[in-house]
């Protein structure tokens, strides 16, 4: 899996689409090879709707240190660099902060003193 993914990364980095490998393409057709033998072993669907379920609850524990260390060398393993790791969990912990805030009233988000969220 691991050569195959760096065959993956090379070709990218050869046609300059390489961005720390956050979008990689033929990632996902790789990983769900994988994803169908593991999926079932935690009470998920072997296709893609079980990783969004998977997904779905990962994000909700996105803010649990464990949690994210395991998202973090999964997503290495997926072949994304320690940017594109940050951007995904950011993206995930800032997606979790605009969903906690107070729906009448505009909240600054504890992630970044820029960002608020009205909704």
């Amino acid at each position: 899996f691991q050569v195959r993914i760096r065959d993956l990364q090379n070709a990218a980095a050869a046609s300059e689409q390489a961005d720390d490998f956050f979008h990689l393409p033929g990632r996902a057709e790789l990983a769900t090879q994988v994803q169908t033998e593991i999926l079932p072993r935690f009470g998920f669907e072997a296709t893609h709707k079980g990783v969004l379920a998977l997904l779905a609850q990962a994000r909700q524990l996105v803010g649990v240190p464990q949690v994210a260390a395991l998202l973090d060398a999964t997503n290495a393993k997926l072949g994304m660099g320690p940017k594109a790791r940050q951007i995904f969990r950011h993206g995930w912990e800032l997606d979790q902060c605009l969903r906690t805030c107070d729906a009448k009233f505009e909240a600054t988000c504890a992630l970044s003193e820029r960002t608020t969220c009205a909704l």
